[in-house]
């Protein structure tokens, strides 16, 4: 179910799965984390996974309140962020 899908998640030993950008407990379930960005005063609902190796990154990203996807990959070892890609781009998702 999606309550499932969004709720908090837990590693096999019982201890909370943290979001280290935050320090907070994280919604991830099924190797998906969800959160909420807030850009431009709108909050932004969106399911991301990042990813890689020494040398590389990966990155996956659902704007679940617009039709907007975007997979990243990278020659360098670091995650663009969401926001700074569809700027970079100009893709408009603040309609």
């Amino acid at each position: 179910t999606m309550e499932k899908y969004l709720s908090y998640g837990k590693f096999d030993n019982g201890n909370d799965i943290i979001d280290q950008r935050k320090f907070t407990k994280a919604n991830y379930g099924y190797g998906l984390f969800y959160t909420e960005e807030k850009v431009k005063d709108k909050a932004y609902k969106i399911m991301l996974h990042h990813g890689g190796m020494y040398g590389s990154a990966s990155s996956f990203y659902k704007m679940l309140d617009q039709d907007i996807t975007v997979v990243q990959f990278s020659n360098q070892q670091i995650s663009i962020p969401l926001f700074s890609i569809l700027d970079k781009i100009k893709l408009s998702y603040w309609n």
